[in-house]
């Protein structure tokens, strides 16, 4: 693993975990294993490994599906280069409350996607069909609608790639939308017809 890493010398890691059991059609663990952001040096990046692994083994992982204890976890962890994201945020390719498949809902902070799945933000909220891009809420003004769908355009290109709705993890560096992380989204509602 260091000598893989190695090639990027200086240069700050993320490094995040990721479970076979994590995106399943009737569960998804996103958010319960732990992600370790700003990792320098081997020493840093060995115990962020650490800390990634036990979090497999750890009480809110157990307590969100409790047959996990009796398993052996599939977790990989996987070291990137960190993005220095001025915002950052998660796309869904289908509305996740009402199953609408034309809106794309976007949400968007300042800095690292961190401090939106920690919940220690309440992001920017918009939604996008087709050229429309409407903010429906949030103070962060972490991006304008150029940004959004630009964002929003990113997520369809990995639902048309994968062939069903998702859940995309982005960052904006400088003025590059960057790919982070992407999963189909789980547990879709039934598209609510109004009559």
């Amino acid at each position: 693993m260091r000598e893989a890493v190695r090639r990027w010398r200086d240069t700050p890691l993320a490094v995040r975990s990721s479970d076979a059991a994590e995106d399943l059609p009737s569960a998804s663990y996103a958010g319960l294993y732990t992600t370790v952001l700003d990792v320098n040096g081997e020493d840093e990046l060995m115990a962020a490994v650490r800390r990634c692994w036990a979090s497999a083994f750890g009480d809110v992982v157990r307590s969100y599906h409790p047959q996990l204890a009796s398993e052996r976890p599939r977790l990989a962890v996987l070291i990137q280069p960190m993005v220095r994201a001025r915002a950052a945020g998660v796309a869904f390719t289908a509305d996740p409350v009402t199953g609408d498949p034309d809106a794309v809902m976007v949400e968007a902070v300042l800095g690292t996607g961190e401090r939106l799945v920690s919940g220690t933000a309440t992001p920017d909220e918009w939604v996008v069909r087709g050229d429309s891009a409407v903010r429906r809420g949030g103070g962060e003004e972490a991006i304008d609608a150029a940004v959004v769908r630009a964002v929003a355009a990113l997520a369809q290109q990995v639902e048309q790639h994968q062939g069903r709705p998702q859940d995309v993890e982005w960052a904006l560096a400088g003025e590059t939308v960057v790919l982070l992380q992407a999963r189909p989204m789980t547990a879709m509602p039934d598209p609510v017809t109004w009559t």
